[in-house]
């Protein structure tokens, strides 16, 4: 499971197994891996859309999550093209 660093006090990662056929690109965020974590979908034109938001996070903290991810989106879809060999987007 790659770990992407840290967004505030929260782990930024994706997991290993994202499906088959391969999901859109998107970012799983919280305290550490759960299956009810915070999900971003990353778009075509470098903004992110909310998917999921955890019941541990509040609307802030996810409007300044999506802020600081808009700003790491370039590296985050290098990452998972390389991790995952390919990339595709939400919208």
């Amino acid at each position: 499971m790659p770990n992407l660093g840290q967004i505030l006090e929260y782990s930024l990662y994706f997991t290993a197994r994202e499906g088959n056929p391969l999901e859109p690109v998107h970012v799983h965020i919280g305290f550490k891996p759960a299956a009810d974590n915070t999900k971003f979908w990353l778009l075509s034109n470098g903004k992110v859309k909310l998917a999921h938001q955890s019941r541990k996070m509040n609307d802030k903290e996810a409007r300044q999550i999506a802020e600081l991810l808009e700003l790491r989106h370039k590296d985050i879809c290098q990452s998972w093209k390389e991790f995952f060999g390919e990339i595709n987007y939400f919208e």
